[in-house]
């Protein structure tokens, strides 16, 4: 957790300036088409993933204990040649039918355009990078996988910080000498690459490093059923691959495909698309920042504190990571809510018909991050208990509640032609709440799961209060950098005051982290 942490100021700085560079010279059509295109390839990816990478994290650390070197050797050489040769049946459909592709996703028509050329002109060279990027995609998501599973977040934010140096950096670059959308595209391919080289040699040196023999207490690994290691590898990566999709119907690739099909008028397209796009990667953006902590840490934790037999040990680690995700989160989402439109204008806000964000669109994109703000924070701070239940591989409760996401695609289809960005805000609200709430109670029922409630009232007073005592400035202040900076420096000071009058932190929790000895864990503790 400290590594995630050490390494995020770098993480998050250079991709947000060249965020607020995309959204300023892409302009509204030329954003559109970059996220209808980022869309396809996440589509595309999502379907030859079968469930395969988020598979490592559970029984790499079982297989490891039980067989050693060979056994991960083994593990690793199948799943890779699976996930090849996936992937290349993926790339040959691409390949004998661009023709179909181009017109589905609307690449070789002048609905979209990108400066002064249609998009068609680039229809076959953006299916030739989703191509490759298809395939670099996959070995550094296995890699990257596997380097999670032994807690190695130094290198993997090693990793990921040359990534989110060297993408962003060229993307602000390309686009601002005039290459738009293609350049934004040629930028990922080339940090792509980066990532590729780098996780693979990384993991090969893991891998040389891994004890030959097994581990001398194999047979005492604690195992949820008798079933055959790969029985329950194909159920395991067969039920993460409808997680994926069921948490990708209410991602923001498929609410813009959805758009594409569901809003014909190109104008009203090109801004609706648009501004969800801006509100949901800035609320996104805000969310990653104050999770990362946690970033690789749960499922492997979670499957060595299972396999070690130490149950009561993981129900703890369990309500330890809820209260850190609710203490850090709920504020932090509240927080948004109250400052998003000075945050949103200070930072995007233009002037002219054709911006991404200007007087016209700033309440759209407001409401819709606000919006988006209560599902994905919510959604973040109840979500544990679903990865608890994909370790006990409690296949049924996982099933039961991911189809509840589903219900995503009748809001989308009933929401988007008449609310259009607003209502495709609210789907993705309710679809990511209500599965995770189902998962969470599935948690608490079968698995004595128990959610901080207590403490979540404590927090989610303080914040209450801390909203309240903000509104003042939205209503008699302007959306400026000196307001907003008051804003945020009254906030803390009311939430930490209200919280700590309200009885802050637990002291089994201080304990807890003064043990992990954190650096200036002690002094942090003072304020809370």
């Amino acid at each position: 957790m400290f590594w995630n942490v050490a390494f995020f100021p770098l993480k998050l700085i250079i991709p947000f300036l060249a965020g607020i560079v995309l959204v300023r010279e892409l302009r509204a059509e030329g954003f559109a088409v970059y996220g209808l295109s980022l869309a396809l390839l996440d589509f595309l990816g999502l379907f030859s993933d079968f469930g395969i990478d988020r598979t490592l994290p559970r029984y790499l650390p079982e297989v490891e204990l039980k067989y050693g070197r060979q056994g991960i050797t083994r593990l690793m050489a199948g799943v890779t040649g699976i996930k090849g040769v996936v992937i290349l049946l993926v790339v040959l459909s691409l390949a004998l039918a661009p023709n179909y592709w181009i017109t589905q996703f609307h690449l070789g028509t002048n609905r979209i355009t990108l400066g002064h050329l249609g998009l068609g002109a680039n229809g076959n060279l953006i299916l030739i990078l989703i191509s490759v990027l298809l395939v670099l995609g996959a070995l550094s998501d296995i890699s990257i996988q596997f380097l999670y599973t032994h807690f190695r977040q130094r290198a993997t934010n090693s990793l990921d910080v040359m990534v989110a140096v060297v993408r962003p950096s060229l993307t602000a670059a390309f686009v601002l000498i005039g290459w738009g959308v293609a350049g934004a595209l040629l930028a990922l391919l080339i940090a792509t690459v980066v990532s590729v080289v780098i996780s693979v040699t990384l993991a090969i040196r893991l891998i040389r490093r891994v004890d030959i023999e097994p581990h001398p207490k194999a047979r005492e690994v604690k195992l949820p059923s008798n079933r055959s290691l790969p029985q329950r590898m194909f159920s395991f990566a067969a039920l993460n691959y409808l997680i994926n999709w069921s948490v990708y119907l209410y991602d923001l690739d498929f609410v813009l495909l959805m758009m594409s099909i569901l809003i014909t008028n190109n104008t009203v397209f090109i801004v609706q698309s648009a501004a969800i796009q801006l509100a949901y990667k800035f609320a996104k953006e805000f969310l990653r920042a104050l999770v990362v902590p946690l970033t690789g840490v749960q499922t492997p934790l979670f499957s060595r504190l299972y396999a070690e037999g130490r149950i009561e040990g993981l129900r703890t680690a369990y309500a330890t990571l809820t209260k850190v995700l609710i203490l850090g989160l709920l504020p932090a989402g509240v927080g948004l809510i109250v400052t998003a439109r000075n945050l949103l204008q200070i930072l995007y806000g233009q002037k002219g018909g054709d911006a991404v964000m200007n007087p016209d669109t700033a309440h759209i994109i407001v409401a819709c991050t606000a919006i988006l703000a209560i599902g994905v924070f919510g959604e973040s701070i109840i979500g544990i208990a679903l990865n608890v239940l994909m370790v006990y591989e409690d296949y049924g409760a996982v099933i039961t509640s991911r189809l509840f996401s589903l219900v995503s695609i009748p809001l989308l289809v009933w929401l988007l032609p008449t609310y259009g960005a607003i209502g495709g805000s609210i789907a993705v609200a309710v679809a990511g709440l209500g599965s995770r709430s189902v998962a969470l109670a599935f948690g608490w029922r079968k698995l004595g799961l128990r959610f901080p409630s207590a403490f979540f009232v404590r927090v989610g007073t303080s914040s209450a209060i801390m909203g309240y005592a903000l509104l003042p400035f939205l209503a008699y202040l302007p959306p400026d950098i000196p307001s907003t900076l008051v804003m945020i420096a009254t906030g803390l000071v009311v939430f930490l005051a209200a919280f700590k009058l309200l009885g802050g932190i637990d002291q089994a929790d201080k304990d807890r982290l003064l043990s992990l000895r954190l650096p200036l864990v002690r002094q942090v503790l003072k304020y809370l």
